[in-house]
């Protein structure tokens, strides 16, 4: 895991979006939303995720639709 990206940083990610963590994973981050649990768990996030999830900033989001701001 990339220093500086935790579950709680990512599970912050997911509440602020407003979205449950299948809806964030598949709309948002584009993954399997089991890939997303484990992250959470505390799996180690690989480093190309860890980099994206470190640059996120505002995510506005609908069940089929998310707007996601990257920091650069």
């Amino acid at each position: 895991m990339v220093v500086g990206v935790t579950p709680a940083q990512l599970r912050a990610h997911i509440d602020a979006s407003g979205l449950s963590i299948r809806e964030w994973a598949t709309t948002v981050a584009g993954r399997d939303p089991r890939t997303v649990e484990r992250w959470l768990a505390g799996e180690g996030i690989p480093a190309s995720a860890a980099d994206w999830l470190s640059r996120l900033g505002d995510v506005t989001a609908t069940r089929n639709r998310a707007t996601v701001t990257i920091e650069r």
